[in-house]
């Protein structure tokens, strides 16, 4: 049995396209409305036969993504957003990777949308994106940026592509979107660092042994440190991936990546 989790806020616009896509692939759907909605959303996952569940407003989906999970009943979890869609490859693909006993995790690729077109070339054109979980291998902290994770063993299929098409408002990477949505996440991210502890999490018994919880911890001590050690790690790594000569769009991406991780830690001092 596989589920479906989502957490939404009021996507009646994308919403029908990635429900639609899940239609025989998935035998549950699970979503989570972050606040009261006031759009059709909540009408059109009913068709769908979703179970819906409707959350305090905080303004960030990583938050909720422990209690949807929680919420699930399916040995295999698809960790999927509205905007994101699976393509016909992976529909067709699905049913046979999760009879794999020795894999319990699978990313797929996930090409990320610019102002309203795919990037062509290099790393983010196929970003690998965690996305189906052995539900019992998988773990959760419901901090802001923060993705699922497996304690089990992972495979990377860029193959098979999660389609990634949101709104064009919500795919600039702009000076813009920095200052706006970017600032407003990483000062969320600041606060809930403040409080890691009581975060909500998902399968995750001993917080003091776990390796999310133990990285995090790690940054808030050593907030100088990490301030030029994570931007210098992952401008490293991008050079490597050799993202600033794959187009503009690809280095615009990195750079503005390389901001927010700057940003995050900005908002952390305070």
């Amino acid at each position: 049995m596989i589920s479906a989790c989502l957490v939404i806020y009021n996507e009646e616009t994308l919403l029908p396209r990635c429900l639609e896509s899940l239609q025989g692939v998935i035998d549950e759907i699970v979503i989570v409305h972050d606040g009261p909605c006031s759009d059709k959303s909540i009408q059109i996952a009913k068709t769908y036969g979703a179970k819906i569940f409707i959350k305090e407003h905080v303004g960030e989906a990583e938050y909720h993504r422990p209690f949807c999970f929680s919420e699930a009943h399916g040995d295999w979890i698809l960790h999927i957003d509205a905007d994101e869609y699976l393509s016909g490859d992976l529909r067709q693909s699905i049913p046979e990777l999760i009879t794999n006993d020795k894999i319990d995790s699978f990313a797929f690729g996930w090409p990320i949308t610019v102002n309203g077109h795919y990037v062509e070339n290099g790393y983010f054109s196929k970003e690998p994106r965690p996305s189906l979980f052995r539900t019992s291998k998988m773990y959760m902290l419901g901090l802001t940026h923060e993705h699922p994770r497996t304690y089990g063993v992972t495979t990377i299929r860029n193959d098979l592509l999660l389609e990634h098409r949101p709104l064009e408002s919500r795919s600039g990477y702009s000076f813009k979107n920095f200052w706006g949505e970017g600032f407003k996440r990483a000062k969320l991210r600041a606060c809930q660092l403040r409080t890691l502890s009581r975060l909500p999490e998902f399968n995750i018994t001993d917080p003091k042994t776990n390796p999310t919880f133990k990285y995090y911890q790690q940054r808030l001590n050593w907030k100088l440190f990490y301030l030029f050690y994570d931007p210098l790690r992952l401008l490293s790594s991008y050079v490597m991936k050799g993202v600033f000569f794959a187009g503009n769009d690809s280095a615009r991406i990195a750079l503005y990546r390389l901001g927010m991780t700057i940003l995050n830690y900005y908002c952390l001092f305070r």
